[in-house]
Parts: structure tokens; sequence; C-alpha cells
């Protein structure tokens, strides 16, 4: 609610002290000017802003120093200063990777390096071995990691391999990649014609 404020009118005196109070009903007249020009709610002069210099003694550029940060790494690590929106965004795009490009960065062999994953996905050949294409450019060198999980709907269950798993003739398998494919050798009879998934982990 605005509060307007107002003189009130004074009866006319002797005429030594007419022009008093003419003097003075114009003093009022001024502050009560200001006072209804006057922004209580935000502490100052409506329609002005406050200079940040007035309220902290300090300049723009000087305030940017002490409260703002646009630091990539957070490498200061403040517990007061509000951080950009491009620092936040290229934080977190280096611990997660960014633009879903799918990378997350891992520490091999003491240097940070981006580290893809991909997932492939379809079903095992009738027959005793299944060739799926990786797609990983410079092959074999760059694969970090090659899991396999196949469905077996007779089995009602996941077969999940890195290397080698078996249990019966009926169930084993091998996973192998090279330059160009992840294999499946000497799958057994009950993982042929089933679903799996492959999950590829690699470097650039």
């Amino acid at each position: 609610m605005t509060t307007t404020y107002v003189r009130q009118t004074v009866p006319s005196p002797a005429t030594d002290d007419n022009i008093l109070a003419t003097h003075i009903n114009s003093e009022v007249d001024a502050i009560l000017v200001a006072l209804n020009d006057f922004d209580a709610s935000n502490c100052k002069k409506s329609g002005t802003s406050i200079p940040l210099a007035n309220i902290t003694n300090l300049t723009s550029t000087q305030m940017a120093a002490a409260f703002f940060k646009d630091e990539d790494d957070m490498a200061s690590n403040s517990a007061t200063a509000v951080s950009s929106q491009q620092a936040i965004k290229a934080f977190v795009d280096g611990i997660v990777g960014h633009d879903g490009d799918g990378f997350a960065y891992f520490d091999i062999d003491g240097t940070k390096t981006k580290v893809y994953t991909k997932y492939l996905t379809g079903t095992t050949d009738g027959d005793s071995q299944t060739n799926v294409a990786h797609g990983v450019t410079s092959g074999a060198t760059k694969i970090l990691h090659v899991s396999v999980a196949i469905f077996s709907s007779g089995l009602s269950k996941y077969r999940v391999s890195e290397t080698y798993i078996g249990a019966t003739a009926a169930e084993a398998y091998q996973v192998y990649f090279g330059d160009t494919n992840v294999v499946f050798g000497v799958v057994g009879a009950n993982l042929r014609s089933q679903t799996y998934k492959i999950k590829v982990d690699y470097i650039l």
C-alpha cells in the first residue's frame, strides 16, 4: 500500500509571522514531495537504483572480483563466490561429457582421457559364431573393455561375459574382439538365435 504525505493547513498568522510561515510551508512542501517520491520498500528514490559503491564501498570491478567467479575448473573452491553459467556448464561437461557426445573423463595411465561408450544390440546367429561390427575407429587398440549379455528365452536368464562363461556345453560361449568385430565364438545351442546386448568402452 502506498502512503501519501500531506501538509496540514494552518490559519493565516500575523503579517510578520506570515513571512516565516510561508517559508516554513515551502520547506515542508519540499520535504513532502521528497517523501512521496521515495520508494520505502526498496529504500531508494522512485525510479532510481542505488549504486553498488554506495552500499559496499566497492566498484563493479571489485565486486565481480570479490563475489563472482568464471572458472571452468572452479579451482578457487570459494565458499562465497557465485559462479557463471558458462563455468558451471564447462565444469559439468568436463565430468560427464557434453552435447550428447557420450563420453566421460577417466584417468588412463595418468592422463585425463575421454572414454566413450556404445551399446550394440541384435540376435545371435543360428550357427556357432556371431560377428558384430563394433565400428570403433583404429580397431582393437582403442577398445578398453567389452562385455556381453545374451538372453536365453529357454533358460529365462542372462549370460554375462567379458571373456568367457560356461556352465554346460549347451550354454557355453566365448567373446573376443578384433579390429572390426566383436565375436561370439562356439555359442552353445541354447544361446543361438537369442537376443544380445554388447557394451563397448573405447577411446578415440
